[in-house]
């Protein structure tokens, strides 16, 4: 059977890779092409400038997962180069023709920064397509999509157009409200999405639609991969542990996982993160998922920036974020060492070493901003960080531990 599956089964992320390589080659790209093994991702380059960067790790789950045998992975393949070579298409060069296969889409903000500061590694071009925040963890963006393709649409093809952002969102917008919606609804505890374009967690912005489910409350919603959206309502507690049920289930075992923060639409109408009260008896699943779910954020993150710090020569050292249980629940936490010139991520307590007992204690990260906010210096990245460069001295700290 092994042997068997050896033959017949999908292969090694090695042999995906190279499948991949001559499938675009064969589709037609001309562009040197490389496999970077380490990053499990291709790169391209033309005339000795780089081209783009793929990232295979989706896609190979998507391939791997694909039933129907030898046969359909093939098909799947030639989808995903196509898609890969989208870009290569031209847009129309009138904003009403184009208008039609204009749709939103979300993604994950996390996306947009780690690909941010890849670029900056890699001396790439930067980021110009334009972000409209959703909640905290959310970008929303534009595409123009084919049956054959999506391309993300630029701040440079809607000046070619002469629209703005919010004229070309709203006609997004509609032409998504206007395509077909398909759900099931577990009494009226929990709807999720099953109409399985790619747009379903996009759909969260349609608030409209939204409303109009009877649940208990007000809404909350959860996106935990694009083609998933859970909708249970504040004052239902079976809905929401349905919906933390299934949200696990979706985030484990599907392609481009998204956020495990839950939503909720605030009295401005717009989408903000939500999270259950202490009394709520999901209080600690809730939380277990998001602090898992950031662990994980500030990971890939530490992992960039240590990449461009070694580029820069930059030796300020990169705190992990961490994760602790004791008798008072889940705390996420951080080490502000004395003598070193740290990378803090925001978590709920931070970890002050004694030099001489070389004793932890820890201080809430409210009273910590209130006392020593002034040795914080913000950075421009997501997930938030601070550089300290000093240490705060014995009163300071006995004034923290105090409180």
């Amino acid at each position: 059977m092994g042997l068997l599956n050896k033959l017949l089964g999908p292969p090694n992320k090695e042999k995906f890779a190279v499948l991949f390589v001559d499938a675009l080659k064969d589709a037609g790209d001309k562009r040197k092409i490389e496999f970077d093994k380490s990053e499990f991702r291709l790169t391209f380059s033309e005339n000795n400038e780089e081209r783009g960067v793929l990232n295979l790790s989706n896609l190979y789950f998507e391939y791997c997962n694909v039933e129907g045998g030898k046969a359909e992975r093939k098909r799947c393949l030639k989808e995903m180069v196509r898609a890969a070579l989208s870009h290569l298409k031209e847009m129309p060069s009138d904003f009403a023709d184009a208008s039609y296969d204009i749709r939103p889409r979300l993604w994950t903000r996390s996306t947009f920064e780690q690909l941010r500061l890849r670029q900056q590694i890699e001396n790439g071009e930067p980021i110009d397509w334009p972000l409209e925040p959703i909640g905290e963890h959310l970008y929303l963006t534009l595409v123009y999509d084919l049956p054959e393709s999506v391309r993300s649409i630029s701040n440079e093809d809607l000046l070619k157009w002469g629209v703005t952002f919010w004229e070309a969102r709203e006609v997004a917008v509609s032409n998504l409200a206007e395509s077909k919606f398909v759900y099931a609804s577990v009494g009226d505890e929990l709807y999720a999405s099953n109409t399985g374009d790619s747009y379903d967690a996009t759909r969260l912005i349609l608030t409209e639609l939204i409303e109009e489910f009877k649940i208990e409350g007000r809404p909350i919603a959860m996106v935990p991969n694009r083609d998933t959206l859970l909708v249970t309502g504040s004052e239902s507690e079976v809905g929401q542990t349905m919906m933390l049920e299934f949200a696990l289930q979706q985030l484990t075992d599907q392609p481009r996982p998204m956020i495990s923060t839950p939503l909720t639409i605030g009295a401005d109408g717009q989408w903000c993160d939500w999270s259950p009260e202490p009394d709520n008896p999901l209080y600690d699943d809730y939380r277990r998922l998001k602090l898992g779910w950031l662990q994980i954020e500030y990971a890939d993150q530490k992992q960039l920036l240590q990449r461009l710090y070694e580029m820069q020569m930059n030796d300020d050292v990169i705190a992990s974020f961490s994760v602790m249980e004791s008798n008072k629940g889940l705390s996420s936490y951080c080490l502000w060492n004395p003598g070193v010139k740290s990378i803090l991520p925001k978590t709920e307590l931070v970890l002050f070493v004694d030099e001489e007992s070389h004793e932890a204690k820890s201080v809430s990260w409210e009273t910590v901003q209130e006392h020593v906010g002034y040795m914080m210096e913000p950075l421009d990245v997501y997930p938030p960080r601070y550089r300290v460069l000093n240490f705060p001295d014995q009163k300071e700290l006995e004034k923290m531990l105090a409180m």
